[in-house]
């Protein structure tokens, strides 16, 4: 069998202009979205001894990088407050009444219940005809750290604010649709 005869049936390349996210607790940041990176994995190594070198074996733990997404901020600042107040009821509020604000919140977008204080999102990868290829989930999202948003009045022109959100899940899975 020739190598010419193993060639892949799909020959497109995969574009980075056609995607969609989407967070179960974020609707205004899903519309704003203008960046995501997948996440890199990395499957650690256990190095065993010999008298000579070590030898390098594949190990049994895989670390995930945190997610991260890029999205221009509203004028009324609502991208930015969702993703703000869901880090700041999850951190160290100033009393209690924010936390179960969140819960309560989440409560009743999900009568059916689970983890109030992570949300699940996927990222769907368009194909070459802009039809849905790929789907990543992501489970038990949440956000770790929202950049700064930069005002300056010495742009000659308008540059309109983006921000960056990082989140820490607990797994991701790829499915192809």
């Amino acid at each position: 069998m020739s190598a010419l005869s193993k060639q892949p049936d799909n020959l497109n390349f995969l574009s980075p202009l056609k995607f969609t996210f989407l967070v179960n607790k974020l609707p205004n940041v899903n519309f704003f979205v203008q960046s995501v990176l997948l996440p890199a994995v990395n499957l650690g190594n256990i190095d065993v001894p010999t008298p000579f070198v070590k030898i390098p074996v594949y190990g049994d733990h895989i670390d995930f990088t945190e997610f991260q997404i890029g999205f221009r901020v509203d004028e009324q600042m609502q991208s930015y407050l969702e993703l703000f107040n869901w880090i700041k009821a999850l951190g160290f509020p100033e009393n209690f009444g924010e936390f179960a604000a969140l819960a309560e919140q989440d409560r009743r977008r999900n009568p059916v219940g689970g983890d109030e204080l992570v949300s699940d999102g996927a990222l769907i990868i368009h194909n070459s005809n802009a039809n849905p290829n790929v789907k990543v989930n992501f489970k038990g999202l949440y956000p770790s750290t929202l950049s700064e948003l930069a005002f300056d009045f010495r742009a000659s022109d308008v540059s309109y604010i983006e921000c960056v959100a990082s989140f820490r899940y607990e797994q991701f899975d790829i499915e192809i649709i």
